[in-house]
């Protein structure tokens, strides 16, 4: 079948032009939508013109044969007398295009673009989000597009993140930020209250005698910095009793005005991510099954189990009746 329009050069040009500019895509959010796009594309040129039936193309062309009563052909819509009036249009467009040999185009310029995503998805592979890898994986596992290096690298990613999510501690947040905070007042309490200020006090002796030269001798300028080095740990520890106590405070916030627990919050992104990894699984899986020099995917079962599937498939649907 032959193209009388532009756009399918269009559509090349611009793909072409993404290739070059592949690489300033700088979200995980973007590569995933190119990636999809470019999917999309990929399999639309599988069904592309070229794919129409005979019988389609004998109706094309017999409609545009038609002619009225009067043995005229029928002169169209206005806007296709408007272009048939423009010579520049006319001498632009009249020449038949090859929709195979543009589709073949189309394709390598795909390959491309999906070759380029996946050198930059495995370089933010760290970075990407458990949906956002399984957005990824849905592309080059079921369209199916071998990149092999990509898919080691995001395997190993999922097997980090589920091994990372089987060691998560199994008390509460709440009563970690709780403990945190109580522990933080002891110390607080202990170091810088009033009448506990000989407690630190002493501290800093000790501190001060740790850094004191052993030569006996002493100048103005070492005891000047063992102060401020004393005064300087004395405000870490202050800070950080101040941070835990703020985070402390923020959780117990979000409770008050929303009912809404950390808890349950960090339960339901926990169990989100690891569905979201599951299913990550299952299409590395997937992917593991293609023959790429064939185009065919093995059966995830070996032949006796599909064999015993089938027997009792059909026992359920032929039970035998005694």
């Amino acid at each position: 079948m032959k193209f009388l329009s532009s756009d399918p050069i269009f559509l090349l040009k611009v793909l072409n032009e993404v290739v070059s500019k592949a690489g300033a895509v700088d979200t995980s959010a973007d590569l995933c939508n190119l990636a999809e796009s470019v999917a999309t594309l990929k399999e639309a040129l599988k069904v592309g013109p070229s794919k129409k039936s005979a019988k389609e193309a004998t109706k094309t062309d017999e409609s545009s044969d038609k002619t009225d009563e009067d043995g005229f052909q029928d002169s169209g819509s206005l806007e296709d007398n408007n272009v048939d009036s423009n010579p520049t249009f006319r001498e632009e467009t009249s020449t038949p295009i090859d929709s195979d040999s543009i589709n073949k185009e189309l394709g390598l310029a795909c390959d491309k673009l999906l070759l380029s995503i996946a050198n930059q998805a495995m370089n933010v592979a760290e970075k990407l989000t458990a949906g956002d890898i399984r957005r990824l994986l849905v592309v080059y596992s079921l369209l199916p597009f071998q990149a092999d290096d990509l898919l080691h690298r995001l395997e190993e990613e999922v097997s980090n993140r589920l091994s990372d999510l089987e060691t998560l501690p199994s008390k509460s947040f709440e009563a970690f930020m709780a403990r945190a905070q109580s522990s933080s007042k002891a110390l607080n309490s202990t170091l810088f209250e009033e009448e506990t200020s000989s407690r630190f006090g002493s501290i800093k002796k000790n501190l001060l005698s740790m850094f004191r030269s052993t030569d006996g001798g002493e100048s103005n300028e070492e005891n000047l910095e063992e102060n401020n080095l004393t005064e300087e740990l004395a405000s870490m520890i202050n800070a950080s009793i101040s941070s835990t106590s703020m985070a402390a405070q923020r959780a117990h916030q979000v409770y008050a005005t929303s009912r809404v627990s950390f808890d349950s919050i960090i339960h339901g992104i926990d169990a989100g991510s690891s569905f979201e990894l599951g299913r990550c699984e299952e299409l590395i899986a997937n992917y593991r099954r293609i023959e790429f020099s064939t185009g065919t995917r093995r059966s995830r079962y070996d032949k006796e189990r599909r064999k015993d599937i089938a027997k009792r498939v059909l026992s359920r649907l032929l039970p035998n009746d005694k």
